[in-house]
């Protein structure tokens, strides 16, 4: 129930590896209701996933755009109510983390949940 999107301008393997550590903490989540929209923004390298799953959907854009503009397009195509924008380069740091930003938006969806 909560829609995750993530832009990504992949032009490095270091940057992929990011990627793919970011992917990992996502899908390590003691909370399972989540989709990733993974918005490839014209990177100039593919994007090759370490651990594909279906709960991932991936888009390219046809030029560069930057991060706000997929950021949009992400919220755009969210299955979800609950977004939680997450950059390439960043991850969640507890397996428990996407449970209690959940919950805690849920007790009252007027509010806006970050962490830091």
């Amino acid at each position: 129930m909560i829609s995750i999107l993530m832009p990504a301008h992949i032009d490095s393997i270091e940057k992929l590896e990011w990627l793919n550590e970011a992917i990992a903490s996502v899908q390590s989540q003691l909370f399972e209701d989540w989709e990733l929209i993974l918005i490839d923004d014209a990177s100039p390298m593919g994007i090759t996933l370490a651990n594909p799953s279906d709960k991932i959907r991936q888009f390219r854009t046809s030029h560069q755009s930057g991060p706000a503009a997929c950021r949009n397009t992400a919220a755009a195509l969210a299955r979800y109510d609950c977004l939680l924008p997450l950059d390439a380069d960043d991850m969640l740091a507890d397996p428990s983390t996407l449970s209690v930003m959940y919950t805690t938006w849920r007790r009252d969806k007027t509010k806006v949940i970050y962490g830091h």
